[in-house]
């Protein structure tokens, strides 16, 4: 009896159809597998801290910077998939990834600088 669905693969389609980035606007792509990426680091980030307090503070002082890359980054990404979402600046796709990653290294030097 043949198989209706098979999990290895349909797990391995679906993770390659999160990182198929293709067509003209490819910073889009780009930007959204980023954007799951960093929701995964976001959410086990977040776990590690509730299950161990103590060193996830500890790790937390020392990665501090990449985790303010990383929220910021994830926040503004989520903000311009949202806006896109409604039609507002889908012409524009390309300035506004460009924008989300200016902005998120702009706020990483800043965090930089004010935290030494």
């Amino acid at each position: 009896m043949p198989r209706l669905f098979n999990s290895e693969n349909a797990l391995q389609n679906s993770l390659r159809s999160w990182f198929k980035i293709r067509g003209r606007y490819y910073h889009g792509g780009i930007a959204f597998a980023f954007h799951r990426i960093s929701g995964f680091f976001l959410v086990g980030y977040f776990l590690f801290h509730m299950l161990a307090f103590p060193q996830s503070l500890r790790i937390g002082f020392k990665i501090a910077p990449l985790i303010v890359f990383i929220a910021t980054f994830h926040a503004l990404n989520g903000l311009r998939l949202a806006l896109n979402e409604i039609g507002v600046g889908y012409s524009h796709r390309r300035v506004f990834v460009m924008l989300v990653v200016l902005l998120s290294f702009i706020t990483l030097g800043a965090f930089l600088l004010l935290s030494s």
